[in-house]
């Protein structure tokens, strides 16, 4: 890690800008469906409704740990090297450089540098790592949180768990870690306002809808009548759509969509899938009722979720549903408008920094790079076209303007498009 080349981060401070309080929402693995009509989102289409939304944003890795490290610090997985869920959780097998990566100067040293406070509540980063006492003046409610609620599910003998995909519902939202979250942020943020004249980045995780789902029943009630059949994706589809993919890019977890198809429940996990996304939501608009109007607001997630498609329920592929995530961005006297072109959250960091004086810039790179849990894919998005190059040689090559399932690999039966040397090229 000693030879990482950090990136050059935009200078916030430009003459005339103004510092501005500034809020940072990440939702944990959320897909971007906000622009699903069928997916109840109030309070995220309130916001996205005063921003600018970046409609094809991809997390540089389909896994929590290493793609916020990459986010965080602006550090791509494929320079430091952090493809996977690496952490101290899981004990002897820790891979050191996810601790290396987050030792680097991170989007909250940046705001220490230009005057800022920074702030954190709940899950920012992938657990306690060092670093965080310097990251944050003042930090509560991190991942650690989730350990008791974790213990309620997996004790609940109502759960439901469908190859691994698990859920259970419960009475009222006021026990859920995410209710103490936004509720100590929210107080957070209207003291500071009153109080504070330092200028204050906040940060605010949301840990829904990561599995597994403790959904408030109103929540899932509130599905009930609702045709999801678009989202659920089945067995049949998601064999068949794995018919051109390439060996080496079977990351498929076939047990849940094993289970899904025996038990009948394939639209019920998406239906679990979208109550935690409201929750989540529910969440979001706790805190964003308490946000001024002059703050600036940046939202995002550190991946997506696949919801069957080719026989995945889960993240950890290179696929468009595990990498495309909700991203928005909202400054005071901007106005709302919706960015088609692919970014980066690589760009997270220059993100905030213009967010924090007042400025809807960052996320510019037009070609996010992704790497895998196995290292040895890496992806370009440009345009309209998502190219998966596979450590053999193969390939997938999707056009999402008319295929955004990613169902018809343009490079099956040997194909090769024109387009291919110049997408490689770009890797």
């Amino acid at each position: 890690m000693a030879t990482v080349a950090l990136p050059q981060l935009v200078d916030a401070d430009r003459a005339g800008s103004r510092k501005r309080h500034t809020l940072l929402l990440v939702i944990d693995d959320m897909a971007e469906l906000v622009s699903d009509a069928s997916v109840q989102t109030p309070h995220l289409d309130a916001l996205a409704r005063q921003s600018v939304v970046y409609h094809e944003a991809h997390a540089p890795v389909a896994i929590c740990a290493s793609s916020r490290a990459a986010f965080l610090t602006g550090i791509s997985p494929d320079v430091s090297g952090l493809v996977g869920h690496h952490d101290r959780y899981l004990g002897a097998g820790c891979d050191p450089c996810y601790l290396d990566v987050l030792s680097h100067p991170s989007v909250f040293d940046q705001a220490h540098r230009r005057g800022f406070r920074t702030e954190g509540y709940g899950k920012i980063s992938h657990g306690p790592a060092p670093g965080h006492a310097n990251w944050f003046d003042v930090s509560d409610l991190g991942q650690e949180i989730q350990t008791p609620y974790l213990a309620e599910v997996t004790n609940d003998p109502t759960a439901q768990n469908v190859g691994s995909a698990w859920w259970s519902l419960v009475p009222k939202a006021g026990s859920h870690p995410d209710s103490r979250i936004a509720s100590t942020a929210a107080k957070r943020i209207r003291m500071i306002d009153r109080r504070s004249r330092r200028p204050c980045l906040i940060a605010v995780g949301i840990s829904q809808p990561h599995m597994p789902w403790r959904i408030p029943a109103r929540f899932w009630n509130a599905y009930r009548g609702v045709d999801l059949s678009h989202l659920v994706e089945g067995w049949e589809r998601g064999r068949a759509d794995l018919a051109d993919v390439p060996a080496a890019g079977h990351w498929e977890r076939a047990e849940r969509a094993v289970a899904a198809k025996a038990t009948g429940m394939e639209e019920e996990i998406v239906r679990a899938y979208c109550a935690a996304v409201s929750f989540a939501d529910a969440k979001v608009g706790r805190v964003m009722r308490n946000v001024p109007d002059d703050w600036s607001v940046v939202v995002t997630s550190d991946h997506g979720w696949m919801l069957g498609e080719k026989l995945t329920h889960s993240k950890a592929t290179a696929w468009r549903s595990a990498t495309r995530v909700p991203a928005m961005v909202r400054i005071a006297g901007q106005a709302p408008t919706v960015v088609n072109r692919p970014v980066t959250l690589l760009d997270l960091p220059q993100t905030v920094l213009g967010a924090m004086a007042g400025e809807a810039r960052g996320w510019a790179r037009p070609r996010p790079y992704v790497n895998t849990w196995w290292e040895t894919t890496k992806t370009v998005y440009w345009r309209d076209l998502h190219y998966l190059q596979h450590g053999d040689g193969s390939g997938e090559l999707y056009h999402l303007t008319k295929d955004p399932r990613e169902r018809d690999n343009l490079m099956a039966a040997g194909k090769r498009p024109s387009v291919l040397n110049r997408l490689r090229r770009m890797l």
